[in-house]
């Protein structure tokens, strides 16, 4: 038995639960208490509309999103191995292009999935909102709080975590393991049921071979992000139990939950779960990028 392999993968899998904890689980306890001590209502309250003080919840989701990125540029100091095969983090041109990139796909893959909804009339247009207008900074507080908790998501189960996970182990192993403790997070989520788990499961595991196969977060995060916003923004349906106090679409579900995904979203619906069953099988059969 080779001693010193063992014990390196010992200390990579114990550095990995470590970063999950100062990107994560740290962070978003003190966001959390924030929100309970202050005025607000916390970040529920916030993406909902009915924080009583929006900016409160909405500058606590920044500063401790800021925290956690402050985490991954620590862990791109841990040695030569952290930036292989690239920063997981940059926010160079490059990484910027392909968020964005990956932003507009995310959006476009959930408005594709959907077209087939309104045609059947399972999911039904029923006008436009006026809330953008009537309430614009919390509009744009409740899209950027959705930008930063996607990209703390990302960080925390598909950055440093997955990447030290899949050398003490094998990247299966890490996915899955992450991709669950991704899941049981949302077993808080407003409506949470079994289906919904199952589409949370299977988005983790997307993401996960998107991240591996680029080698950094810009298109994990944008995907993740653009999903989210696409959903909750622009089309009104559920984000993981959420509905959003922001939208531009007014939309009214006319279809069995198994179609609709009921008040969870889409994530919960049949339709959903194929979309994240396909998309992480292309993501885990590519190749890594060069």
């Amino acid at each position: 038995m080779n001693i010193e392999g063992v014990v390196r993968r010992g200390m990579l899998a114990a550095r990995a639960l470590g970063f999950v904890f100062l990107i994560y689980f740290v962070p978003v306890f003190l966001r959390d208490l924030g929100g309970q001590m202050l005025p607000g209502g916390g970040i529920l309250a916030l993406l909902r509309g009915t924080s009583t003080a929006a900016h409160i919840p909405f500058l606590l989701s920044i500063a401790t999103g800021v925290l956690s990125a402050v985490a991954v540029l620590l862990y791109s100091r841990t040695g030569p191995e952290a930036l292989e095969p690239r920063p997981l983090l940059s926010f160079d041109p490059a990484w910027r292009k392909r968020w964005l990139w990956g932003l507009v796909v995310g959006m476009g893959v959930v408005a594709a999935a959907h077209v087939v909804l309104f045609i059947t009339g399972i999911v039904r247009f029923e006008g436009f909102s006026s809330t953008f207008l009537e309430q614009p900074f919390l509009a744009v507080a409740i899209l950027a709080t959705l930008l930063v908790e996607s990209l703390r998501e990302e960080l925390a189960f598909r950055g440093p975590p997955q990447r030290d996970l899949s050398r003490a182990g094998s990247f299966p192993l890490a996915a899955m393991f992450l991709s669950g403790t991704f899941t049981m997070l949302h077993l808080a989520n407003p409506n949470a049921h079994p289906l919904s788990l199952l589409g949370v499961f299977l988005a983790g595991l997307a993401l996960a071979g998107v991240a591996r196969r680029e080698g950094d977060l810009a298109l994990a995060a944008g995907l993740h992000a653009g999903w989210n916003i696409m959903l909750g923004v622009i089309l009104a349906a559920p984000v993981s139990g959420i509905t959003l106090g922001a939208r531009i679409l007014e939309t009214e579900p006319h279809g069995s939950d198994r179609w609709t995904g009921g008040p969870f979203g889409f994530e919960a619906s049949w339709p959903g779960i194929l979309t994240l069953f396909l998309a992480g099988y292309f993501a885990w059969r590519a190749r890594p990028r060069e």
